[in-house]
């Protein structure tokens, strides 16, 4: 039975609503509706690592670091609403950033120091996508990626709704993006040795970056013969190809910048990440002490005490001598 469109009996969540309802204590009728109006919502949970999406489907993500996440929209073709979701571990102590963009048909974003809640109204069940899923009521269809593949393991499912960054120096300190990944050992498939690239998409770090936090996700691959030249443009369609196999694969979480200097002829490589436009690095003493923040890419100096002004595309360098060791200056010209 049903009147006005809702469905009776209906469970009013007069519990967990009782804050919520102080407004409406002087209109009961009001107040009826509100908690019809929430009966009917859809609802997304996330404490931490913990989410539950729309169709009660409970997952633990391992969250990239510092790189929004499609938490939930509105799928039609009308996008009416956006909510992304990033945690920034290492800059600003632990915080969550939410963006809303166009709320029409979003009931409800909570967010505490912990947990963080999105309601939908219930005539968009169905028709949202992200991590809070489809909340259509069909929890094997939750696991959907944004190209419609359904995959079967919740970090292949969160990492597919990063949005990518476009180069390791963008300003959003994501540093990665969705690629396809080549297994690296050699697979004999129907009798014929054959080399395997993922048609699920995989997290990993921008060119001139290095992972600093991984995570071992289950991908599926197709697999061609071992002797078939592959191009570009060929693995930008492997998306769509079949599955022939499940096999393991290396995600990366968090991602800093790579930089390569020779000091006396010793090659030596350090991870270093900071969103500054200048940096001042520590003294280099041969051989262990190392930069603790600079903005650069991969370089090479070669001659002790020498001034260097080696700068191809977007750094400029400075080598300088100063007692036992060095000290880099390093200046970033902001170039698009």
């Amino acid at each position: 039975m049903s009147i006005l469109g809702v469905s009776l009996p209906i469970c009013l969540p007069i519990g967990e609503t009782a804050a919520e309802l102080e407004p409406y204590q002087d209109n009961l009728a009001d107040k009826i509706s509100y908690m019809i109006t929430k009966a009917h919502t859809a609802v997304c949970y996330m404490n931490e690592s913990k989410l539950v999406t729309f169709n009660n489907n409970k997952l633990t993500l391992e969250v990239p670091q510092s790189c929004f996440q499609m938490l939930a929209q509105d799928c039609t073709p009308k996008l009416k609403f956006i909510v992304m979701l990033k945690r920034d571990l290492e800059k600003r102590q632990n915080q969550i950033y939410i963006k809303i963009y166009n709320l029409s048909g979003l009931h409800e974003v909570y967010l505490d120091t912990k947990t963080l809640r999105v309601r939908v109204v219930d005539w968009m069940r169905g028709f949202t996508c992200g991590l809070c899923g489809k909340g259509d009521g069909e929890m094997r269809q939750d696991f959907q990626t944004p190209n419609q593949r359904q995959v079967d393991n919740a970090v292949s499912f969160a990492h597919s709704w990063v949005v990518p960054a476009k180069s390791c120096k963008d300003a959003s300190d994501c540093y990665m993006r969705l690629e396809s990944v080549k297994l690296e050992k050699q697979v004999i498939l129907h009798g014929q040795a054959s080399k395997c690239f993922s048609v699920e998409p995989v997290l990993r770090c921008l060119p001139g970056c290095d992972a600093v936090r991984t995570t071992i996700v289950d991908v599926g691959y197709h697999c061609l013969p071992a002797d078939s030249n592959v191009s570009r443009g060929q693995l930008s369609t492997i998306y769509e190809k079949s599955i022939d196999i499940r096999e393991k694969a290396v995600a990366h979480l968090a991602c800093r910048f790579l930089l390569t200097v020779t000091v006396q002829g010793q090659f030596l490589t350090q991870s270093v990440q900071t969103t500054e436009h200048a940096a001042d690095c520590k003294q280099i003493r041969q051989p262990a002490d190392w930069l603790d923040r600079c903005l650069a890419t991969k370089h090479s100096l070669s001659q002790r005490g020498a001034p260097h002004n080696i700068h191809p595309d977007s750094l400029s360098l400075v080598l300088l001598e100063k007692s036992a060791g060095y000290r880099i200056k390093i200046k970033r010209k902001l170039k698009v």
